[in-house]
């Protein structure tokens, strides 16, 4: 049963995508507004440090987070391509909301790992964690000071050592720069 959310999300963000991309550009409401080429700032949430956002094209980017677990200790660094597109019907400038999906790894702890996966057998050393991860957010692109305030959920799928699912979600503060 523990299958059945992951496959759900995995399902819902593909049906997403394709729709998405069958639209094409001719809808004026899910054109990108992103204005800035590159974004660097922090992240506060189930991963909190740091993240980095590239715009690859008027609507693709790719982001990466680093950092640790607010509640477990242990590094995570997550890699993310993401679809951009105008929020409510585009009336709001600067404001998009962004989907897509990506691979994480992490390094944690014996004991933290073991908090987070009870099910892990007690030994000592650390634990390698990779998965994938879909993400869902908002974002709003301040153009005057120039920085970036995003809010996301990201569902993670745990493949090593053992399938597991979470759901994260975090803000996210972002100095902008650079013109598409």
């Amino acid at each position: 049963m523990k299958s059945f959310p992951i496959i759900t999300v995995i399902g819902l963000l593909f049906c997403i995508s394709s729709a998405t991309a069958q639209e094409g550009q001719e809808d004026t409401a899910i054109i990108s507004t992103v204005d800035y080429k590159y974004a660097l700032g922090v992240r506060g949430g189930a991963v909190t440090g740091f993240n980095a956002k590239m715009m690859i094209a008027p609507q693709d980017a790719i982001e990466v987070i680093g950092g640790s677990g607010w509640k477990y200790s242990g590094l995570q660094l997550i890699a993310l391509y993401e679809r951009h597109a105008g929020a409510f019907q585009s009336h709001v400038d600067g404001m998009n909301w962004f989907f897509g999906g990506g691979l994480h790894t992490g390094l944690y702890d014996n004991v933290s790992y073991k908090n987070i996966n009870r099910d892990v057998p007690s030994k000592s050393g650390d634990y390698l964690v990779v998965g994938i991860d879909g993400i869902l957010g908002i974002e709003y692109f301040i153009g005057e000071i120039p920085f970036t305030l995003g809010l996301d959920i990201r569902p993670t799928l745990d493949i090593v050592p053992k399938p597991d699912f979470f759901l994260a979600g975090a803000i996210s503060i972002r100095y902008a720069w650079g013109r598409q």
